[in-house]
């Protein structure tokens, strides 16, 4: 029952738009690469009870190649593997390449932060810095960037000293 509930979902959410999900990650993959776009990927577990994708954004949607596997197939198992995730729903975005996970996440999202994410990513490369940890402590503050092409960079910020002019 709850296979059948999860399925109506997902038909409901793919329905609401133009955009057509594809239920192989490998066909999906070559799919991005050949259009030279961004490959979105949700494992999802259709015997869970599955909240359906935010779609009434659909012009973002149609940026990426997206890709549903459902990980209560022995294929969706694979697929999880190969991500090494055991939690879900878990979404990936793959660079337009098809050779770098640009972001993942376990858990359900919000409407705001499914647009966000959608929105950052739809062009297939990071080209901006982005800083992603911060912590203030004490006198200096520790973070991390992640640079052009996905490179980490951890920064220290010292606090200025008072100096006398």
């Amino acid at each position: 029952m709850n296979g059948l509930i999860a399925t109506s979902l997902m038909l409901l959410a793919a329905g609401a738009s133009d955009v057509e999900w594809m239920d192989n990650y490998g066909a999906a993959l070559e799919a991005a690469r050949a259009a030279d776009r961004p490959l979105l990927v949700l494992l999802e577990n259709s015997t869970a009870a599955v909240k359906a994708v935010e779609t009434a954004d659909a012009d973002l949607l149609e940026n990426y190649v997206v890709c549903r596997v459902d990980v209560s197939t022995e294929y969706g198992k694979r697929v999880a593997a190969a991500f090494k995730t055991s939690l879900f729903p878990y979404t990936a975005v793959i660079d337009k390449t098809g050779k770098r996970v640009l972001y993942r996440k376990s858990g359900d999202f919000t409407a705001d932060g499914w647009k966000e994410m959608l929105a950052m990513f739809q062009d297939g490369e990071i080209s901006t810095l982005r800083v992603v940890n911060y912590r203030l402590s004490g006198r200096s503050s520790n973070g991390t960037v992640i640079g052009p092409g996905g490179s980490k960079s951890s920064f220290r910020i010292s606090k200025p000293k008072d100096c006398k002019t």
